[in-house]
């Protein structure tokens, strides 16, 4: 019998203004951005979850405008509250490679507590395989519903933005419609999610090869990568685990 065990960090893991959010940012990521984009002026992160990834880099890049865009209308009424108290602007969309309306598959995360109190919130462009269901039974998918798309070239002239210096993407296995939204805009600095590909999201999602020669015909360069170890016991009767390092996010520069 094969027993997976995966040891992830508790969901609401920072404090803000008396109020508890996730974030997926680390200490290590902030070293990053800082040595790449000392000072930066502006931010784009999404998608936004309950919004403790904008607030967490608003606190500690207190001069940057930071955009914080989530697709799930459920999300986004947590994150809206945060817009006068924490300093952020935020907007309803799934970030995608068009302008338009598209289905937008929620899904819930029974393990995990929002900052509201309740089921984590999560949900995709792309329609999740058998196999992440089987990898996530505690995620439970709900009615699919159709959202408002847009890309990153059409935001950022809707709001006279000319340069992004950081922008942080984690839209479950929808990275490359982002990307590919950028038109010619080139922010300075990205932090892409890569763990969450075509087996866990089909055929419209992305694999690594792919993802990573679009950024370099881009100019892009991988600067640095983060992980996490998985732990795998084959025997629950024996002592041991067989231990990997999944890598699960990307820096990448452009020059």
């Amino acid at each position: 019998t094969l027993i997976k065990e995966t040891y992830m960090q508790d969901f609401r893991n920072y404090e803000s203004q008396g109020r508890k959010f996730y974030k997926s940012l680390s200490e290590k990521d902030l070293n990053i951005i800082r040595k790449y984009v000392p000072e930066p002026k502006v931010i784009m992160e999404f998608g936004s979850c309950d919004g403790g990834d904008g607030i967490y880099l608003k606190n500690n890049f207190p001069k940057a405008e930071v955009y914080s865009i989530e697709a799930c209308p459920e999300r986004f009424k947590i994150v809206s509250q945060l817009e006068e108290p924490f300093g952020l602007h935020v907007s309803n969309y799934a970030v995608s490679d068009v302008n338009g309306v598209a289905t937008f598959y929620q899904s819930t995360d029974q393990n995990q507590m929002d900052s509201d109190g309740q089921y984590s919130g999560q949900g995709s462009l792309n329609k999740k395989t058998d196999l992440y269901k089987n990898s996530y039974p505690n995620i439970t998918e709900l009615e699919p519903i159709s959202v408002n798309t847009i890309t990153v070239k059409t935001f950022c002239v809707n709001n006279k933005i000319n340069h992004v210096d950081y922008m942080h993407i984690d839209v479950e296995g929808a990275e490359l419609k982002v990307i590919s939204g950028f038109g010619d805009m080139r922010p300075k600095l990205i932090k892409v999610e890569v763990v969450l590909g075509k087996d866990m999201y089909g055929e419209f999602a992305y694999d690594q090869e792919e993802l990573k020669d679009t950024l370099t015909d881009m100019n892009y360069t991988q600067v640095a990568w983060d992980g996490v170890i998985k732990r795998e016991r084959f025997d629950p009767l024996l002592p041991g685990f067989k231990e990997t390092v999944v890598v699960t996010d990307r820096f990448y520069l452009h020059s």
